[in-house]
């Protein structure tokens, strides 16, 4: 629980709350000259039993203006419960100052729950005067090793740079305990296989030791003698002064390739004063690397009303562009002046198809896009107000879409041949006609969708979280709930898929429509469904298909399916094919209503058929019994 440690000689201050008022450089701390005592900065927790937990600090100087003795306000609260207002915490009984300012100050909180994590803050006054800002928190268990909360998860992990034999890796400072403090060190693994918590054992340490960033508060991790050209699964752990790991941060696919990487800053910096001049640059091969801060319509300057604020041409293929930041910090915001951002691809014309196989768009959050032209028609855009990926094969990997607005696709369209993905992305609070998060559209080459969260979307029409129409689909390991669709489809609606289109492994829960509340189909197809959750949706049936002769003959093939709780009714409808392991038992849900507790029959182990279907729904257990 160090509060400050020694990186490749660069020293990094441990808390985020760095610049504190009255923090001083060094030496005996500097209060400031309005009476109020110095901030504690370096509250941590030192020793423990099973019912106590130790604090240190250093005792803060005097201000000028203050008079009479210094009196401390000490209040603690469980780990998980410190969001509630501070006033609300439990207040301990106030150390008495037994040490002159500079110096290092102890004090035993007691009557603790034994094996209890708590988390700490302590503020100080002198006499009668104001309080200062309340220390950053210390976390403790009452145990005789005080330190039993691992690190944050690291989740920014991206490749930062590359030469033809190394690459380099960056991400933000981890917590120490959780989000508090900062890590000891970190541990990074790679392989030339998938890197999983499974594998990571068998995967090779990097020697090579983390060096600060250009970007305050993250590292970088040069990995030399690697073979060109070879790709590579690289993860980290965050490490902590008392042995804990954090999980496994997410894993970057990364290559051992020369790389161009344009640097793009949001006070204009950068190798580029604007992010759309920088994307324009961009060569086969190059990462185009965005710091933190929010990219505005207004800042940039340059939107365009008919495509969008950011755009990559059609004649421009194979780069990346990625945050340094993570998509929290990264913010492309279109103020509702337009679409946020449109990429295009192939040309058709002339007797010749020409194709472009896109761009990589990694760690960004696309807000307040607006699509509200006429569909189908040129002018205003109507389709994908966060993000139109248009003839073209993108990925878009760890971003978030929240508030956009559109008549197709309110947070991404993909329209038109190409085979593009979203990966590992949030997708709240966007609305549109159709689709109110996500429209597909229109494309021979599979389109797909893995490890994403939709949430809280409306269509005013039909699909509150996805519209697939004549399209190959495949889509794994998706949260889909809370969603809202004003006539059909609460979760999605799906119609003329193309043959081999599949869903597996999803959860759809709480999701509402006046027809079909979960999933409906439509128009001659066939989807598979399987290892998938159908629960708890408001309005229609879970899943519903529009009956022959009606426009339909879609065929739903179902296998390792829990369907239940459906206010409309939880029947296979007419044209399902059973393949077996579909369950219709309470799925036995946590009160958070998305994960499944520890007696769920939704976890392999706790039905009488067996494992052989594995986990169904996206989520594993998220609670006990």
């Amino acid at each position: 629980m160090n509060h400050l440690r020694t990186i490749a000689g660069t020293t990094i201050a441990l808390f985020l709350l760095a610049a504190l008022a009255g923090c001083g450089g060094g030496g005996d701390p500097v209060a400031p000259d309005d009476g109020t005592p110095a901030a504690v900065t370096d509250l941590e927790t030192v020793a423990g039993t099973d019912n106590s937990v130790t604090l240190a600090w250093t005792v803060p100087a005097a201000a000028a203006k203050a008079g009479g003795s210094l009196a401390y306000d000490l209040r603690y609260t469980l780990l998980g419960q410190e969001a509630a207002d501070r006033s609300l915490w439990t207040a301990a009984p106030a150390p008495l100052a037994l040490t002159g300012a500079g110096q290092t100050q102890m004090h035993v909180v007691t009557g603790l729950a034994a094996g209890s994590t708590y988390v700490f803050s302590l503020a100080a006054r002198y006499g009668s005067g104001a309080w200062s800002t309340p220390s950053a928190p210390a976390v403790g268990t009452a145990a005789v090793q005080p330190d039993q909360t691992p690190p944050a998860r690291v989740q920014d992990l991206v490749q930062y740079a590359g030469t033809t034999g190394s690459l380099t890796v960056a991400w933000s400072l981890a917590g120490d305990d959780t989000i508090y403090g900062r890590a000891e060190d970190y541990e990074v693994r790679y392989a030339g296989t998938p890197l999983t918590a499974e594998t990571w054992a068998a995967a090779t340490v990097a020697d090579e030791v983390p060096e600060a960033h250009p970007v305050p508060g993250r590292l970088m991790l040069t990995i030399d003698g690697l073979v060109e050209g070879q790709t590579y699964h690289v993860g980290l752990k965050a490490l902590d002064d008392a042995g804990h790991a954090s999980a496994l941060s997410n894993v970057v696919t990364a290559s051992a390739v020369a790389m161009r990487t344009i640097h793009v800053r949001v006070d204009g910096s950068g190798d580029y004063a604007r992010l759309n001049d920088a994307i324009h640059a961009a060569l086969p091969g190059d990462v185009v690397l965005v710091g933190p801060g929010r990219y505005t319509w207004t800042n940039q300057g340059d939107g365009d009303a008919t495509q969008g604020l950011f755009v990559v041409r059609r004649d421009q293929t194979d780069f990346t562009i990625r945050s340094e930041a993570g998509a929290a910090a990264t913010i492309l915001d279109a103020e509702r002046q337009g679409r946020v951002m449109y990429v295009v691809g192939g040309t058709f014309g002339s007797g010749e198809e020409r194709t472009w196989a896109g761009v990589t768009i990694e760690g960004f959050t696309f807000v307040n896009g607006l699509a509200l032209g006429v569909g189908g028609e040129l002018g205003p855009p109507w389709a994908g107000a966060g993000l139109a990926l248009h003839l073209t094969d993108t990925l878009v990997r760890d971003c978030i879409f929240r508030d956009n607005e559109a008549i197709e696709g309110g947070a991404v369209w993909m329209g038109g041949q190409g085979g593009s993905r979203l990966e590992n992305c949030l997708l709240e609070n966007n609305e549109a006609e159709s689709g109110g998060a996500v429209h597909l559209v229109n494309s021979e080459p599979v389109m797909s969708l893995s490890g994403c969260i939709i949430r809280n979307n409306v269509a005013s029409l039909a699909g509150g979280a996805i519209y697939a129409a004549n399209v190959g689909l495949e889509m794994d390991d998706t949260l889909v709930h809370g969603n809202l669709a004003i006539d059909r489809g609460g979760a999605m609606y799906i119609a003329a898929l193309h043959d081999g289109s599949w869903i597996e492994g999803c959860s759809f829960l709480g999701n509402t429509a006046p027809i079909a509340s979960g999933l409906r189909l439509a128009y001659p197809m066939t989807l598979t469904l399987r290892r998938s959750l159908v629960a708890a949706n408001g309005g229609g049936a879970g899943i519903e298909i529009v009956a022959v002769g009606v426009g339909s003959g879609a065929v739903l093939k179902a296998g390792c399916n829990l369907v239940f709780g459906n206010n409309g009714g939880n029947a296979w409808p007419i044209g399902t094919i059973d393949l077996g392991g579909n369950l219709a038992s309470d799925p036995l849900l946590c009160p958070d209503g998305l994960h499944p507790s520890a007696g769920s029959p939704c976890l392999p182990g706790n039905r009488a058929g067996g494992d052989e279907c594995g986990l169904i729904g996206a989520l594993g257990q998220g609670c006990g019994g």
